[in-house]
């Protein structure tokens, strides 16, 4: 599956990818080092993963508990909404 990293020198800071289920979603993962939080890395390499998702014709998913504010929030941020 695909999957994208941002680096910062030479640290990788940031990585997104996703799952294809099936020929329809794309469930979308994301994860970023601790001390490179809240740079707006994770929004970046989402967007990669969303947009490579929306090139294959995949719906792109994204599931978190709404008490992972932070994920609910890069998610709102990326796009998506609620279902």
């Amino acid at each position: 599956e695909p999957n994208f990293g941002l680096f910062e020198g030479p640290d990788l800071v940031a990585a997104s990818g996703y799952l294809a289920m099936g020929q329809t979603i794309a469930y979308i993962g994301v994860v970023t080092h601790p001390q490179h939080r809240g740079k707006g890395y994770a929004r970046q390499v989402v967007t990669a993963s969303v947009q490579h998702a929306f090139e294959r014709n995949l719906i792109p998913m994204w599931r978190t508990p709404q008490a992972n504010e932070a994920a609910v929030a890069l998610a709102k941020a990326v796009g998506f909404v609620q279902y």
